[in-house]
């Protein structure tokens, strides 16, 4: 990406995914000022060089404005319309993100899933599932490996599964190759203006998908029902109650709830070409994420699970 070279970028935000962008930038030679919250000494620089780095940090890190900059890249945590991003766009600015520089670089196959709750324990029985299998498979987005520095590494042959947040998905105008939409209800209503809002960022996932894509959709939601129609992938639809039984037996993943979030990933399992055999074992053996309902031990003939989450 040699658009950032000797470009003035604005990177709003050092949290992980800000660190990755920064990483990225700096590779590309752009000129960069980090804008955070934060004071200086409470931001991890750990593994990068700040020489040539600007800061404007404090509770008024925004008090200069964006206006001078041909870039900004927002991080998630960053509301996309603060009125100094508006400013910005409206006279020119480029706004992007990590993750709009990431589908625009990705070579490899890309499964996001998004939803209200669920999004990494099925991102990570995905990951599971097709680790299984023997493809080569990479977790990451708001859980598992900073997908930036992952570009390295990728190639067309290659998967990678994203769980993606409305706060990424606000201003996407690129949808993975395999899209999967879990529960949509409420959330974020201290972020985003709406509900409105909030739903129309996660169609992002699907509405610009290309006929050889796939939009896998829980059908038991209403809303995540409707994402069926906004784009161009083929739709297929899972739900707990259509889940083959055998799904449903000698799980160690705890909770009704759970078996939406196995539905998701049997569909993807299959999509991607995977033997049954496979996703069952891979599913039966999944133990869930850390501190969500996981499998600690059985002592003395009773089973231990940390909810502490």
């Amino acid at each position: 990406m040699e658009k950032f070279k000797n470009k003035k970028v604005a990177l709003l935000g050092l949290g992980i995914e800000g660190k990755d962008a920064l990483k990225f930038l700096l590779k590309k030679e752009a000129l960069v000022t980090l804008f955070d919250r934060k004071e200086e000494k409470d931001l991890d620089f750990e593994g990068i060089n700040k020489k040539g780095i600007k800061l404007s940090t404090g509770k008024d890190y925004l008090k200069e404005g964006l206006l001078d900059f041909d870039f900004i890249v927002r991080s998630p945590g960053v509301y996309r319309y603060i009125p100094e991003i508006v400013e910005a766009e409206n006279t020119g600015t480029e706004v992007t993100s990590a993750i709009k520089i990431f589908f625009d670089e990705c070579p490899a196959k890309i499964i996001g899933v998004t939803g209200t709750k669920g999004k990494g324990t099925t991102s990570t029985l995905i990951h599971e599932i097709l680790s299984s299998a023997g493809k080569e498979v990479y977790l990451s987005g708001n859980i598992g490996k900073p997908y930036l520095d992952l570009l390295p590494v990728l190639s067309p042959t290659s998967y990678i599964v994203m769980e993606m947040s409305s706060f990424q998905l606000i201003d996407m105008e690129k949808s993975p190759h395999i899209a999967v939409v879990l529960n949509i209800t409420t959330d974020h209503l201290d972020w985003h203006r709406n509900r409105n809002e909030y739903v129309s960022a996660k169609e992002n996932i699907v509405k610009f998908q290309k006929p050889d894509d796939f939009a896998v959709i829980n059908e038991g939601y209403e809303t995540s029902r409707n994402f069926g129609s906004l784009g161009k992938g083929k739709v297929v639809f899972f739900s707990k109650e259509k889940l083959e039984e055998k799904y449903k037996e000698n799980l160690l993943l705890r909770g009704e709830h759970n078996l939406e979030n196995i539905a998701a990933a049997v569909e993807v399992g299959r999509l991607v070409g995977i033997s049954e055999e496979t996703v069952l074992k891979a599913v039966r053996s999944f133990k869930g994420l850390e501190h969500r309902l996981e499998l600690v031990d059985e002592i003395m003939g009773v089973t231990f699970y940390n909810d502490s989450f």
